[in-house]
């Protein structure tokens, strides 16, 4: 894939060193969304790929605009649908999400919930998923973390690296299917339908979409043998997004 740019999410922390050694052969740089102020520990492979010029880190700075907007009229038009599915509220029925589970113990508040490092998100954001008890800042350790339900968490995550990929050439990669929510352009009406699948229709997979899942399919499939003769985790699975 030359002169392409991969955008790693939703996790700051590449969670898989063998994974991303196998982007290596695939991208021609794999950048990485981390916010100013975020204390990153990377291991020795890592540094040695920043070194290299392949990992790059990308600030948010002004790509918060675009998901604020989108997600500010999803929660003006169906704030109620949201909170009688994704309030915090219903938590305790939730099942435990993965990463907070792996974090380091005490780190975050509670284990139904996934966390977002705050400067990811525009402070009105914040606000009105607060006032409609849909979110909660509070890590135990940095009370910029925000805590929300993970579905939510996710597709935040996906329109964030979107709207960072577009004007960088880049596309948004990940590393744990789960984390992936197809919305293709992050309109109020498609992120409604991807939260809110039985009032909505759900959406299409346009271009760009389909070129990331066949891409993502890629990497996970073509794996040369004995990559690094081991399966290790790249950083403490501490770090949520």
């Amino acid at each position: 894939m030359s002169g392409h740019i991969g955008l790693y999410y939703p996790f700051i922390h590449f969670r898989d060193e063998s994974w991303l050694k196998l982007t290596s052969l695939y991208w021609d740089r794999m950048g990485r969304i981390v916010p100013e102020g975020y204390g990153l520990r990377d291991n020795d492979t890592v540094r040695q790929f920043k070194d290299s010029g392949y990992v790059r880190n990308f600030h948010p700075g002004g790509a918060q605009a675009r998901p604020r907007l989108a997600f500010r009229e999803l929660l003006a038009t169906h704030g109620d649908q949201l909170r009688e599915r994704y309030g915090l509220h219903l938590s305790a029925n939730w099942p435990d999400d993965p990463a907070t589970v792996l974090s380091r113990a005490g780190h975050f508040g509670d284990t139904k919930l996934a966390y977002i490092f705050g400067p990811k998100i525009a402070p009105e954001l914040i606000q009105d998923l607060e006032a409609l008890g849909l979110a909660e800042q509070g890590g135990r350790r940095d009370p910029r973390w925000v805590g929300m339900h993970p579905k939510l968490a996710n597709l935040y995550m996906v329109a964030l690296a979107e709207a960072m990929a577009i004007p960088r050439g880049a596309q948004p990669v990940t590393s744990d299917a789960l984390s992936h929510v197809g919305i293709g352009d992050f309109t109020m009406e498609r992120l409604a339908g991807a939260l809110l699948d039985d009032i909505t229709e759900p959406p299409s997979l346009p271009g760009r979409e389909v070129e990331q899942q066949m891409t993502d399919l890629t990497i996970k499939m073509v794996v040369p043998a004995n990559l690094d003769g081991k399966h290790s985790p790249v950083a403490d699975f501490g770090e949520r997004r």
